[in-house]
């Protein structure tokens, strides 16, 4: 169709938005309430089989029964004939955004919290879906029929209102468990095994929104992950909490049975207080020879001294740095004789220098404080009398681990990371292997002490 063409009497077409295998979907105006409208056209001649041509009647069926703020309402379903030809058409309203694919792959990467606030939204429409009488499946929830319009953050914490859309794959619960012989309908990466062999059930919705929250929090696509017992291996390619993580392993269950398909079951696992339990066996006394220093300052507040340490690491970077930056002041005094203009070219190699200079005193001379009180976990960095510090709720922690920071001589150096929902502190990398599992035994012992089970 063209642009300024006008269907029906009624609805004036204005562009193209989106064509699919079910049919061509257009922006129109709808010159009865002069409001935007979403058009699906769908040409009998083009029909690859029946099959299509019922799936674009049920989805105008079911649209019709459903009344969900965030599903476009129905408006009409007709047919146009002509001499050659007979044309299909469903209308719907218009939703002002674009969808989450497109979202994604214009670089938004939101927050955690954001992320849970889009999935929160999504449960809900599924959770209305799930409770019709019968049951409405979508089977085809992806990133590409998922609406985003921007709202105000005081109404949603994301600043994104979500639209599910595309009824096209609908299937009735009544109808799944009655007929055999369905055709899988989904898409690559989104389909659980149950709706391979045909048999879409509410759980089976659930699978693809996992998929769908997981190419949220990685940008890739769910089908590119490695499997391990047909689940999805994504833990190492995301830094979130624990209960995020154990609700995208829930949902990616591959029985449909032990599934996570209720906003019930999801709630409880994203409220669980994470297990931050000591290792079994002999509590760990401080390692023979280290200088971190441990002060009970109080029943409730335990600090950590943890002074720094000459190492090959930091000696190199000490000398390495006295060389960049006697380089860079010959090279700099040499300049300035010709252009002062052309010296200043040597500033970025100046910060470079003062930073891999900075970073070896404070490897060598600079002290780390761990401060740990019921109500904040503190981590101060302090070089000379000079410092920072940051600071993250007690309660909040969820995990402090070994992390690979970089590599000397073709082996990672580790450090500490203490995780805190989207939070990090990082510290500990001048420390053997004995002390950093002392300091995460300490941690965990107190935070599993200090904190409301």
């Amino acid at each position: 169709m063209k642009n300024g063409e006008i269907i029906r009497e009624r609805y004036r077409i204005q562009h193209m938005l989106g064509k699919g295998g079910m049919g061509i979907t257009y922006k129109a105006l709808d010159l009865e309430t002069n409001q935007p409208v979403a058009l699906k056209q769908l040409y009998f001649s083009h029909l690859q089989d029946w099959k299509m041509l019922e799936l674009f009647e049920r989805e105008a069926k079911v649209l019709q029964h459903i009344d969900h703020p965030n599903i476009p309402d129905y408006i009409e379903y007709f047919s146009i004939e002509s001499d050659t030809d007979v044309q299909f058409y469903l209308v719907q309203e218009y939703i002002e955004g674009m969808s989450l694919q497109q979202v994604i792959e214009e670089g938004w990467r939101g927050p955690e919290a954001d992320i849970i606030d889009i999935f929160r939204q999504l449960v809900a429409i599924l959770e209305y879906l799930h409770t019709l009488q019968p049951p409405v499946i979508h089977r085809d929830i992806t990133p590409k029929n998922i609406i985003v319009s921007s709202v105000n953050r005081s109404e949603k914490r994301s600043g994104f209102e979500v639209f599910l859309v595309d009824f096209g794959a609908v299937q009735d619960h009544i109808r799944t468990t009655l007929h055999g012989g369905a055709t899988m309908i989904g898409s690559y990466g989104y389909v659980p095994l149950e709706q391979f062999n045909g048999k879409a059930v509410p759980a089976s919705d659930y699978y693809a929104l996992g998929a769908t929250l997981l190419f949220m929090l990685t940008h890739q696509h769910p089908g590119d992950f490695e499997t391990e017992d047909l689940r999805p291996k994504f833990r190492e390619s995301v830094n979130i909490s624990p209960q995020l993580a154990d609700v995208l392993d829930g949902l990616l269950e591959p029985s449909p049975e032990k599934r996570l398909a209720s906003s019930k079951a999801i709630e409880a696992v994203l409220s669980r207080k994470p297990t931050v339990l000591p290792k079994k066996g002999k509590i760990p006394s401080l390692p023979y020879g280290t200088k971190i220093k441990k002060i009970q300052r109080d029943p409730q507040h335990i600090r950590l001294h943890i002074p720094g340490k000459f190492n090959f690491m930091s000696l190199f970077m000490m000398g390495f740095s006295i060389f960049w930056l006697s380089f860079i002041t010959f090279w700099t005094i040499s300049a300035a004789i010709g252009s002062i203009i052309f010296a200043l070219f040597s500033i970025p190699f100046w910060i470079i220098g003062i930073g891999i200079f900075s970073a070896s005193l404070y490897m060598m001379f600079g002290r780390t404080v761990l401060d740990l009180t019921p109500e904040w976990v503190q981590l101060r960095y302090k070089l000379f009398g000079l410092g920072y510090s940051k600071r993250v709720p007690t309660s909040s922690i969820d995990k402090i681990q070994i992390e690979d920071r970089y590599t000397q001589n073709n082996q990672p150096v580790k450090g500490l990371c203490l995780c805190a929902g989207a939070n990090t502190l990082k510290f500990g990398s001048n420390l053997s292997q004995p002390e950093q599992e002392w300091i995460i035994n300490e941690v965990e012992t107190y935070v599993l002490k200090h904190t409301p089970s």
